[in-house]
């Protein structure tokens, strides 16, 4: 493991954690990451859990997975979060704000959820494996206003998994959807 958080307060800028079983595992602790590049540990970038976590930045890529963030509170913006086997990132019962990232490439889905508690807003989320996003719980998801690598919400639809697939799986709201990416000028 790169590094082990368990009841601590941590501010992480630009570090360059990679080749572990896990990054960064955080519990019952206040975690800020600025920067930094993530890159291939063999299980989760990072699993925070119980926490609160601000991660502004840095580059997630080829990981087991990107980032889980469990039964914590926070935000995820600006990071670039691609190749990764499993998901880019995943939301469990965490009141999270997602916004301003690059979630691409992943080969499993680019953003999964299990409930409706986060929100997400101003990503550029395409090109991911079977689903660009899938909900696995029975809320519904506010996503709007993201890019989705198309502009058809038809198209865009094919590529989330929702009550449109499973009607046991709460509703994406991914309309309105951006026109272009949001990152591209950057």
């Amino acid at each position: 493991m790169g590094l082990s958080l368990t009841d601590s307060e941590a501010e992480i800028r630009d570090a360059g954690i990679s080749g572990n079983r896990q990054g960064i595992v955080a519990a019952g602790s206040s975690l800020y990451v600025a920067g930094g590049t993530f890159s291939r540990n063999d299980l989760d970038a990072l699993k925070i859990t119980g926490s609160r976590v601000k991660i502004a930045g840095g580059n997630i890529t080829v990981n087991g997975a990107g980032l889980a963030i469990l039964s914590s509170q926070g935000s995820v913006s600006g990071a670039k979060i691609s190749g990764n086997s499993g998901y880019g990132i995943l939301l469990s019962d965490s009141r999270v704000k997602v916004y301003g990232n690059e979630i691409t490439g992943n080969r499993g889905a680019g953003m999964k959820v299990e409930d409706g508690k986060g929100v997400a807003w101003g990503n550029s989320i395409f090109a991911n494996g079977e689903y660009d996003f899938v909900n696995d719980g029975i809320d519904e998801f506010w996503a709007a206003g993201n890019w989705w690598g198309a502009t058809d919400p038809s198209d865009v639809g094919k590529r989330i998994y929702d009550r449109q697939t499973d009607n046991g799986r709460g509703r994406v709201f991914f309309t309105p959807n951006l026109a272009g990416n949001p990152l591209a000028l950057l």
